[in-house]
């Protein structure tokens, strides 16, 4: 079972404000998983375009394959 045990806090770098950090904690069994990620906060394209533009790119890939 995957349970988020932290918050999740993005805020601005004072190195770059437009890049954001995401620091979320996981823990899965016995194990806690810390997983940092970084997005920018001045992109145009949101989450789920992103989504479907790299599922897309997936399925011509797999039409390609074949």
């Amino acid at each position: 079972m995957i349970r988020n045990v932290c918050r999740n806090t993005a805020v601005a770098s004072e190195d770059n404000p437009s890049l954001a950090t995401n620091i979320s904690e996981y823990k899965i069994g016995h194990t806690t998983y810390i997983v940092e990620t970084h997005f920018n906060l001045g992109c145009k394209e949101t989450l789920d375009d992103i989504i479907k533009r790299l599922i897309s790119r997936d399925v011509e890939r797999l039409q390609f394959a074949v």
